[in-house]
């Protein structure tokens, strides 16, 4: 138990720096740490959401699908993580995907 929240506690360092070199712009280095919050912490819905958010942000819309599914499926009340998944999965036209986000969001 112990060791779980000792990588727990890595992982959100982690995870926060990754924070501060998005908001400096520096994305590969970001994704890096997010990368390895999520070895430390697989359920860090968090980190596979700003994956997403990045690739979005970069128009890599297959990778920010991916991300954003993952973010989603840990944390299906997370909004900004349905939104985005939503949002990906429209520009890859991957309708089915489509069709339920939106839902997932309250559009019909």
């Amino acid at each position: 138990m112990k060791l779980f929240n000792l990588n727990k506690k890595k992982a959100q360092k982690l995870h926060e720096q990754g924070q501060d070199l998005s908001d400096e712009g520096k994305d590969a280095e970001a994704i890096e740490l997010y990368l390895k919050a999520i070895v430390l912490d697989p359920t860090k819905s968090e980190s596979f959401y700003n994956i997403g958010l990045i690739y979005k942000y970069q128009n890599e819309w297959l990778l920010s699908l991916e991300y954003n599914q993952k973010a989603y499926g840990l944390a299906p009340d997370d909004e900004a993580a349905r939104w985005n998944l939503a949002i990906a999965a429209t520009a890859l036209r991957e309708w089915d995907i489509v069709r339920s986000a939106w839902e997932d969001n309250g559009i019909s």
